[in-house]
């Protein structure tokens, strides 16, 4: 079947896990939508001695839900000054991050505190339509993977755990997309190598990969309808990578400083 229409909506949970009823219009351009739902099996003991027909039972059941996306900017040029985009700033609370928008300059985004990992006011309820059906996802916490090519919109891999929700068919939901520009990586001097010590370093960058590799763990619970109540965050750690255009040995001792574990500070800004 070819796919044809793909939204992902999200909104933050004053309650863990409850979804708050709120009408979700703001979409998210979405593409490379998967939901994998997890039940576990529990086969039945002396199976193969006994007359039962049941081979076992379902038990506790979970959901995970993955999608790419765009990267949103702000769309200084137009003069359209952007100061909330609540899907996106939902998107990274769920992850554990905070967003700061600066009007028609900038948005920000930070790791927050190791509260922020659990707790009311950090999940997500998600909903994610794709020609027809639709998916609910509560209780969602995850980790998300940016990438980027010179020349080309950023892109964002979002990966969430949730509250299992079997999937309806639904018609096509009201949409609500703001006039933002994507943000496309080009401009001057945006990535720069500090080497301890000073003496920063532009080099010639093509691509770049910023993994947060967060994981997620699920916590079963007797009173939770399909056995499960509570995702929280565990830190990841940041790993990422560049294509770099390699400079001569006299321009910087790259190879000088691998050798001797010179550490580098590295900035990167999206946008100019």
């Amino acid at each position: 079947m070819r796919r044809q229409f793909t939204a992902v909506r999200a909104v933050t949970e004053a309650a863990e896990g409850t979804n708050p009823g709120t009408v979700l219009t703001d979409a998210v351009e979405a593409w490379a939508l998967g939901v994998v739902p997890d039940v576990q099996f529990v086969e039945a003991k002396g199976l193969s001695s006994s007359l039962d027909p049941f081979r076992g039972t379902t038990g506790a059941r979970r959901q995970k839900m993955k999608f790419s996306t765009y990267l949103m900017g702000v769309n200084a040029a137009s003069g359209n000054s952007v100061t909330s985009k609540a899907e996106w700033q939902e998107l990274f609370v769920a992850c554990g991050w905070g967003v700061t928008y600066n009007a028609a300059v900038s948005v920000v985004v930070q790791r927050a505190a190791p509260t922020a990992f659990t707790g009311a006011g950090n999940s997500a309820s998600l909903e994610a339509y794709e020609d027809g059906r639709e998916w609910t996802q509560l209780g969602s916490r995850g980790t998300w993977k940016l990438r980027g090519v010179v020349g080309e919109p950023l892109e964002v891999d979002w990966d969430f755990d949730g509250q299992y929700s079997a999937p309806i068919t639904a018609a096509l939901p009201t949409q609500d997309y703001d006039a933002v520009q994507k943000s496309v990586w080009m401009g001057t001097n945006l990535c720069s190598l500090t080497p301890a010590g000073g003496g920063a370093y532009i080099p010639i960058v093509s691509a770049f990969e910023i993994d947060v590799a967060q994981k997620v763990t699920p916590y079963r619970n007797a009173n939770a309808a399909a056995g499960y109540s509570t995702f929280e965050i565990e830190e990841g750690t940041c790993e990422g990578s560049m294509r770099v255009r390699a400079p001569l040995e006299t321009a910087h001792g790259f190879w000088a400083n691998f050798t001797s574990d010179t550490t580098y500070a590295l900035s990167l800004q999206v946008g100019s």
